[in-house]
């Protein structure tokens, strides 16, 4: 196409993949469309100006324009005069031209695109949740990784990769939602099938996902007859690996379309006729800067060493990821054997608990890689402390003994995450906010073992896994090896850890409240109707492909309710519970325990209180709009989308749910009115932990009280 045709706007879907989600503008600021249509039409213009056509057979007019303006934002942004060089030759490469050519310096000495440039990725890009596969077939000399290459900018291999969809989670084969996008993206982009097949099978004893689909040159037209390659993720491969980029942090051009925040996996191929892209051995992907090529984004490389080194370092066969999928699919089930079998043995914390063995062995082959090995020989006393985990690990899974005794195995997983901890703080500074305030709070649920069920794990949980084991006194606790970005922070591995306890402890804290208001309730009859609700009610609020823009995003407001109410509240979820939440007053008493330190610092005490509560939808308009989720400069869409971020349709969605929930509206609310007293709630002050927001809602201004926030 000769560009002196009417400019393309840009944003509007095209035939590829890449481009239908391409811009993601936030839809509360009404002008940022405008202002890109603008930018683009500058870049075209110069484009025209100097007779260079592109190629929009290939890719989209909009994704020529969103590329040229990433290049002319970071060219200005960088000082280094070597790296500014080199986005000059991106320019020229991309339009395939001579760096010397005029249009080169008019692109990026215009003043216009220069400003219109910055406030594109400044305020229009946004992060979008993706994943990438890392896809393995055994080769002659060893293991080999497929590699793509990439034809715009920013150019070089890349991993396949796509983006998350909001309908992944509810695939009909049960399917875990990230898993199901990896196999999603296997099927379109290495095999280019249309019509991919879905499944889970077993091979040998190893339970895997799987994807069909035909490959692009496959070359046969008797279609009952044609072989069609497969992928596997196996159930005992599943370790992923996740990375998040920050606008203000990163310092190389990344994805030009939005703010990376994306999860790996590894992803296995027997047959690989027909499929299009290079193979390289493991070597080149995991040794840093290798010769042999270079990937486009520096995150690729990471993500594809980072999945080898955990996924090939333990018992092949032993799945850990199955055990928690059990769980997450039938938590009552396992919740009364697991019981039964402690008392089979007496209540014994003793009790063997085979299943963690594959958590043991994760965590002793992360402490035994060659990177570890060398941070432990510049540091005896990390060294020294690596061997006694080591020895203790041999001592709870003793061959002839008691392989893997509950509580004993607990605590040395806990030590290794400790060990993990030191190790990632001599590299970067992270906060000890969690330990200093509620590391007793381990210890007091270990005294309430097997009454309650901690189950570590190193597994993919989402926010609807927690919600699915919520009705049994169940807790899963994310035990990493390396810091997490989670609730607005980095979190170290220990970190991490304790902020899990410390969900459950307060899931364990609610539960007995709960017991005590209502002593003619039993723990069984506790379980048995929070569990039917959850799965009564919960395949309601599951997006569909045939869903509305607002069906969608209604949905993602009421699971954010819910999660509010049932696991950062830590309220049993019962309908009536929930509606208890859902429509308590601003300051309402809540008594609360807190750790407090004397004038030196050196003695903490306990400080039993009691606190004006801070109503529930307060807490999901600030975690919305204050980037506890995100960013509040690069929301994420997945999450729910800005525009539905406001207090009007976080107030819809509440009083939806309270009309599903059967709630009776006190009559106080009705005299002034359901929808001007949740306003009210959501418009009241906050906790003082999170991030200012971007943009004021307005509702704040004209329903809040004045109060910003509280401790």
């Amino acid at each position: 196409m000769t560009l002196n045709a009417s400019t393309p706007t840009p944003g509007l879907p095209d035939n590829t993949e890449s481009s239908e989600k391409m811009l993601n503008l936030s839809p509360s600021l009404s002008d940022m469309q405008a202002a890109e249509a603008s930018a683009a039409h500058i870049v075209f213009e110069i484009l025209n100006q100097h007779a260079v056509s592109v190629d929009t057979q290939s890719h989209s007019a909009s994704l020529y324009a969103e590329s040229l303006l990433y290049m002319v934002y970071w060219f200005h942004r960088l000082r280094d005069p070597i790296r500014k060089n080199g986005i000059e030759d991106c320019v020229a490469n991309y339009l395939n031209v001579d760096r010397q050519s005029a249009v080169v310096s008019a692109l990026l000495s215009d003043q216009r695109l220069k400003v219109q440039a910055k406030q594109r990725i400044d305020q229009g890009v946004m992060v979008r949740k993706t994943v990438d596969v890392l896809v393995m077939r055994d080769g002659q000399q060893g293991r080999e990784f497929l590699v793509l290459d990439r034809t715009f900018f920013p150019e070089g291999m890349s991993l396949p990769g796509g983006l998350l969809q909001d309908e992944d989670e509810q695939n009909e084969f049960g399917i875990p939602g990230n898993i199901f996008a990896a196999l999603r993206v296997t099927g379109s982009k290495v095999f280019g099938s249309v019509t991919p097949e879905y499944g889970i099978s077993e091979k040998d004893g190893r339970k895997y996902y799987f994807v069909q689909g035909k490959a692009k040159d496959a070359g046969t037209k008797d279609a009952k007859n044609e072989e069609k390659n497969e992928a596997r993720i196996y159930m005992d491969r599943t370790v992923s690996h996740g990375y998040r980029d920050h606008l203000k942090e990163i310092a190389l051009p990344s994805d030009p379309r939005h703010i990376v925040d994306t999860i790996g996996f590894l992803v296995e191929i027997a047959d690989t006729e027909g499929v299009q892209g290079r193979w390289l051995p493991e070597s080149v992907m995991t040794t840093p800067n290798a010769k042999e090529g270079s990937f486009a984004f520096g995150h690729h490389k990471q993500i594809a060493a980072a999945l080898v080194a955990k996924n090939f370092s333990k018992t092949q066969g032993i799945s850990h990821h199955e055990w928690i999928r059990e769980w997450v699919r039938n938590p009552v089930e396992l919740y009364r054997g697991l019981r039964a079998r402690f008392e089979l043995h007496n209540g014994s914390l003793d009790t063997p608990v085979l299943e963690l063995l594959p958590v043991v062995d994760y965590f002793r082959s992360q402490m035994t890689l060659a990177a570890m090995d060398e941070k432990c020989r510049d540091n005896a006393a990390l060294s020294f402390m690596r061997d006694q985990l080591l020895h203790k690990f041999h001592h709870v899974t003793i061959q002839n003994g008691a392989m893997c005794p509950y509580a004993p195995t607990l605590r040395v997983l806990f030590e290794a995450v400790g060990f993990f901890d030191i190790a990632c703080r001599t590299e970067k500074n992270l906060s000890t906010h969690f330990q200093k305030k509620y590391w007793y709070r381990y210890e007091e649920l270990m005294r309430r073992i097997p009454e309650v069920i901690i189950i570590p794990t190193f597994d993919n949980i989402s926010a609807t896994d927690l919600m699915k084991i919520r009705g049994t006194p169940v807790y899963f606790i994310g035990v990493s090896t390396e810091p997490v970005y989670v609730d607005e922070f980095w979190q170290s591995p220990l970190e991490f850890l304790i902020h899990d306890l410390n969900h459950a402890w307060k899931m364990m804290d609610m539960d007995d409240r709960f017991f005590q208001h209502r002593p003619e309730t039993s723990r069984d009859e506790l379980i048995s109707k929070s569990n039917a609700f959850i799965r009564e009610y919960f395949p309601t609020i599951a997006i569909q492909k045939t869903d509305t823009e607002e069906q969608k995003e209604m949905k993602k407001l009421k699971k954010i309710l819910l999660f509010e109410v049932g696991h950062e509240d830590a309220r049993p979820l019962l309908p009536h519970i929930v509606s208890e939440a859902l429509l308590e007053d601003e300051g309402y008493e809540f008594p609360d325990i807190v750790v407090r330190y004397d004038e030196t610092g050196k003695q903490a005490y306990l400080e039993q209180r009691t606190i004006p509560g801070i109503t529930a939808l307060s807490y999901v308009r600030h975690k919305l709009q204050h980037g506890f989720f995100d960013q509040t400069d690069s929301q994420n869409i997945q999450i729910v989308s800005p525009k539905y971020r406001s207090v009007e349709w976080i107030v819809r969605a509440t009083e939806e749910l309270l009309s599903e929930m059967q709630a009776t509206i006190p009559p106080a609310v009705q005299a002034e009115g359901l929808t001007e007293y949740l306003t009210r709630q959501a418009c009241s002050r906050g906790p003082a932990i999170l991030h200012a927001p971007e943009n004021l809602d307005p509702a704040v201004e004209e329903y809040g009280d004045g109060t910003v926030s509280m401790e």
